[in-house]
Parts: C-alpha cells; sequence; structure tokens
C-alpha cells in the first residue's frame, strides 16, 4: 500500500472541484496556473499515465502509486513534457521558497 498522506496536498490543488477525482480538465487548468501549457490531448495523456483503473479520472491513490512508481523517475519519450511538474507541490510549500 503506498503512503497517499505524502501527495494528500498535491491531490488537493489537482481536484479542483473537490469530488475526490482529477480529470484531464482539472491537471490542464493546474499546470497552465503553474506556467505549463498543456492541449487537451496532452492533459489526457498524463492522466492516462496515472490511471490505474482506467475510467479516465485520478485518484488520491492512483495519484500516489504512480508518483511513487519508477515510472514517474524515468520519463518517457511519449510523456508530456512537464507531466512530472507536480512533484514539486508534494513537498511542503514553505521548502519553495528556499
Amino acid at each position: 500500500m503506498v503512503d497517499t498522506d505524502k501527495y494528500a496536498t498535491t491531490f488537493a490543488m489537482l481536484d479542483r472541484d473537490g469530488d475526490g477525482r482529477v480529470s484531464a480538465a482539472e491537471f490542464k487548468e493546474l499546470m497552465g496556473t503553474l506556467g505549463v501549457a498543456f492541449t487537451d490531448e496532452t492533459a489526457a495523456r498524463a492522466i492516462e499515465m496515472m490511471d490505474a483503473d482506467g475510467d479516465g479520472l485520478v485518484t488520491l491513490e492512483e495519484l500516489a502509486s504512480y508518483m511513487s512508481s519508477p515510472a514517474a523517475a524515468m520519463p518517457r519519450e511519449d510523456s508530456p513534457p512537464a507531466s512530472r511538474s507536480i512533484t514539486t507541490a508534494k513537498a511542503d510549500p514553505s521548502d519553495r521558497a528556499r
């Protein structure tokens, strides 16, 4: 079982509507806020990479599992360029100022 606490803050930032699932549109919106322009297709591919059950949405458990896996550490040629940018949000916000 993956430690979801480590990614709860990141997930809350992604889950804009608070329904417990992150859609490609929510992911795209947050990435845009962070200054990373994603197309609808690129956002959908990023979600697909994390979506273990294939429902087109990412739960906290799926995010935590993906981010804890070797796949998250190794960029793929077809992966969205900043799909792992969300890892910066998993740290304590005070760490970002350093």
